[in-house]
């Protein structure tokens, strides 16, 4: 399912769709975006299953700021 070629699907696909959309297109948000953006991925049958990309997004900010990511990209990863 989510393996390191789903991975590169999403980066590949991401990227392509930025590069079509703007100019102004910064690579490290894109590659963090792609590799947190299913970090919370529920089962289709739970109640909560419609939220996994708030949750998602919100454990990546967790994640991130403890990286010490940059701190002014960590919004527009999240988003």
């Amino acid at each position: 399912s989510h393996d390191i070629n789903h991975f590169k699907r999403v980066y590949h696909t991401a990227r392509y769709i930025a590069e079509i959309e703007t100019e102004k297109i910064d690579p490290l948000v894109i590659l963090a975006a792609a590799y947190f953006h299913d970090v919370v991925s529920l089962p289709k049958n739970h109640p909560d299953n419609k939220l996994s990309s708030f949750y998602a997004a919100k454990k990546a900010r967790e994640i991130l700021l403890k990286m010490n990511f940059p701190i002014e990209k960590i919004n527009s990863v999240s988003h």
